[in-house]
């Protein structure tokens, strides 16, 4: 059987749509804009999902309780307190999902919530099982399916986050998917920091299965997974400062980085991968396939 083929996954990320340091607060003008340029890439008759991040939605909960850490080994009381860690944090994701398929629905774009809890299980925090398809079957009837990070069941742990850049990887490894760009509220990945004087913008990361990572500042500088120039680097080793809100508990930008890298290495470059600002000119030409367009953003290649 064929594999089920999708144009485009966007992923909105949680820092681009809420404010992460706030409580369940909502960037409304910013959700709309990429809820504007999913509205543009239908138009197109694109295959398109919609991954979010949980931002300010579920992060506090998930710290408060450690839900990511499970609860099987616990006394039950502690137990019992880390399900409702569990159900709280759920509640919230939930919360976020409703208003990103609102925005959608808003701007006409046939988008259904599609939640992990009920559907994905992972073991040791790896995706053994998932929604898949379901999913598939709503882009047949037409739909934009609307995913999310969420908690889901563990059958080592008994539960856990299971990310939304997690998400992406599996869908990459289920689908043919041409291309993957991720939406932030910065133009794309630093070599440190981005409020950090002197950082720099990668335009782009080379990876390969053997090396980690790579940096150079075009694509023209990678050949093979190797870097002609870096940057920086210590021990051999290409570095790439992050930083990540307190309350993030799925790994912040570095995830992103190895989603990225694993993206590209499993589908040998057929996935083209992008990070680039939500809203900005160069994530409409990205999302719309504007081939040659100049872009301003993070590239991920072999």
């Amino acid at each position: 059987m064929s594999r089920r083929k999708v144009d485009l996954i966007v992923k909105f990320g949680g820092s681009a749509i809420t404010n992460k340091n706030q409580l369940e607060v909502l960037k409304q003008a910013e959700l709309d804009k990429a809820a504007i340029l999913i509205e543009e890439c239908i138009q197109k008759n694109m295959t398109c999902v919609v991954v979010h991040g949980a931002g300010s939605f579920g992060h506090h909960q998930a710290k408060q309780h450690s839900v990511n850490s499970g609860f099987l080994h616990l006394e039950a009381a502690a137990a019992h307190a880390a399900r409702i860690g569990f159900c709280q944090t759920h509640t919230s994701v939930a919360k976020l999902n409703s208003l990103v398929v609102n925005s959608l629905i808003q701007h006409n774009v046939a988008a259904v919530p599609c939640s992990p809890c009920s559907s994905w299980v992972t073991r040791n925090k790896e995706v053994i099982s998932s929604g898949l398809d379901t999913l598939s079957h709503l882009l047949d009837a037409g739909f934009v399916p609307v995913i999310h990070g969420d908690t889901v069941r563990d059958t080592n742990i008994g539960g856990c986050i299971l990310s939304g850049d997690t998400i992406i990887k599996t869908l990459c490894e289920e689908f043919t998917v041409h291309h993957v760009v991720f939406l932030t509220d910065v133009d794309g990945i630093y070599d440190r920091p981005p409020d950090q004087t002197g950082a720099v913008l990668l335009p782009c990361i080379g990876v390969n299965k053997h090396r980690p990572l790579a940096i150079g500042t075009s694509s023209s500088d990678v050949t093979d997974g190797v870097i002609r120039t870096c940057p920086e680097e210590r021990d051999g080793q290409t570095t790439i400062s992050t930083s990540a809100s307190p309350y993030d508990v799925t790994g912040g930008v570095q995830l992103k980085i190895e989603t990225a890298r694993d993206i590209v290495v499993t589908t040998q470059g057929e996935t083209k991968v992008h990070v680039c600002k939500i809203g900005s000119d160069s994530s409409h030409a990205l999302c719309l396939g504007h081939d040659g367009a100049s872009f301003t953003g993070t590239e991920i290649v072999l």
